[in-house]
């Protein structure tokens, strides 16, 4: 799904995408021999909305050890408010999270810690407010759910240290 694409970019803007192969695809539109088959011969998976529970873990009879969840991700209510205004500093501008993201990111930490890749944590204030923009004045996400190009070449560099950990798994 769309989330997925957003975790494919972020892999293709790291420092390490010269040492990943990337295989991407949503769980609707493959066959169950052909997932089960890329499961198979995957060294790493990652999941970025539809986790995977019990009967998916059987079923494929999934290596969790291979696991890896992508956290949910909130960039506020709505960008539209932010195109009128003058923002004096764009790395610390910030705006309030929706409803209900910030527990939901925390029942899922509960459920997948230590696999799990918190997307809120490096952009999230003591207030709950999360940044809008990239360091250089570039909006994050165009729709306050999706990366942009700049949203996910900045999340890679909050996440290198992270991906060069999850990769020396494999290696």
């Amino acid at each position: 799904d769309s989330f997925g694409r957003d975790v494919a970019n972020i892999l293709l803007e790291s420092l390490h995408h010269k040492h990943i192969e990337l295989s991407y695809s949503d769980l609707i539109s493959i066959s169950d021999e052909d997932l089960a088959q890329r499961i198979h011969e995957a060294k790493l998976i990652f999941f970025a909305s539809d986790y995977p529970d019990k009967h998916f873990v059987e079923k494929y009879r999934l290596d969790m050890n291979k696991v890896w969840i992508f956290g949910t991700k909130d960039f506020g209510n709505s960008n539209g408010i932010h195109y009128n205004r003058t923002i004096k500093d764009y790395a610390d501008y910030r705006a309030p999270m929706k409803q209900n993201v910030l527990q939901e990111n925390e029942k899922l930490k509960s459920i997948w810690t230590p696999k799990y890749i918190d997307l809120i944590e490096p952009i999230r204030d003591n207030a709950g407010d999360v940044l809008v923009f990239t360091p250089d004045g570039k909006f994050i996400s165009q729709d306050t759910l999706h990366l942009t190009k700049f949203g996910a070449a900045f999340y890679a560099k909050l996440l290198n240290a992270k991906m060069k950990e999850i990769l020396e798994t494999v290696q």
